[in-house]
């Protein structure tokens, strides 16, 4: 379901309805690109549900829990071979003509052999999953990048359904918060314990990035080198799940384990998976905001 996730705070008069989503999901299906497209997005269709109810969107939870992917189809237009392609036509038209061609001549050869290969381009899909708690009025991509999350909130707004998202703990260093976890400063969320992974950087040198994974991060020794640097990823682990927290925001890596990955009642299946993630945001929220 969610291999990575940034939780959003919603208003309480912009959280979407039920029927709300499903009608706006009928209108702006995933499909391939057409023409000159780049990339589109749209919602996908849940394989054997197409003609119910529950085509793109799963009522989870009695209806607490909303959840859809959404899905980006992008065409791969190889960049080396364009330029390797552009250089090859260049040569060739120099040497039929007096003068070699000018910069905007080369510019425009460019322009042509990247729409010829844009149109035979393979198309790559990416499917993100989104759920959106009707409770705490959260919404949860399952994105960790700003590019992405900034495409399917333009989607969502685009088809009329006007949320006004913002960052769940805008304005909290989790930084700070990490490295206070890790160094027995501060107790980590309830239930959860630090993991064997952590990322930091130095603040003088950001590149001077030091990665440690698999061990037993409370060692005097590796907690006097982090102790230096900013903590910008921690690992965090309870008996039912473990993810990556960055500095960002962001859960990433995350693992579920004790649900049934071949369960056969997919609302059933993702519920479990849902609830095990509002349990994670809760607990890191009522952490970072004592």
């Amino acid at each position: 379901m969610f291999k990575q996730l940034r939780p959003y705070q919603l208003k309480p008069e912009s959280v979407p309805s039920l029927d709300e989503l499903r009608k706006v999901a009928q209108k702006y299906p995933a499909r391939e690109c057409e023409f000159q497209e780049t990339q589109h997005l749209g919602f996908k269709p849940f394989e054997g549900r197409e003609n119910s109810d529950e085509a793109f969107v799963l009522n989870l939870d009695s209806g607490r829990l909303q959840f859809f992917e959404l899905l980006r189809m992008k065409r791969i237009v190889p960049v080396d071979a364009v330029k390797r392609e552009t250089r090859k036509r260049v040569r060739a038209l120099n040497e039929r003509q007096s003068e070699p061609l000018t910069k905007k001549e080369i510019r425009t050869v460019k322009d042509e052999i990247y729409l010829e290969r844009l149109g035979k381009a393979l198309q790559k899909e990416t499917a993100f999953p989104v759920v959106i708690d009707t409770d705490t009025q959260q919404m949860w991509i399952g994105a960790a990048s700003d590019g992405a999350c900034s495409d399917i909130i333009k989607l969502i707004r685009r088809t009329g359904i006007n949320i006004e998202p913002e960052i769940l703990w805008v304005g909290l260093d989790l930084t700070t918060w990490m490295a206070a976890w890790m160094t027995g400063q501060a107790s980590p969320p309830d239930g959860f314990s630090i993991g064997g992974q952590v990322k930091a950087v130095d603040p003088m040198e950001i590149k001077a990035t030091v990665s440690i994974a698999h061990e037993e991060l409370s060692q005097p020794d590796l907690a006097a080198v982090i102790e230096r640097r900013t903590v910008v990823e921690l690992e965090l682990a309870s008996e039912s799940v473990s993810f990556n927290l960055t500095h960002d925001n962001s859960l990433k890596s995350i693992k579920i384990h004790g649900t049934p990955e071949a369960e056969d009642d997919l609302v059933h299946r993702y519920t479990l998976w849902a609830l095990e993630l509002k349990q994670c945001l809760s607990a890191i929220d009522r952490a970072v905001r004592r």
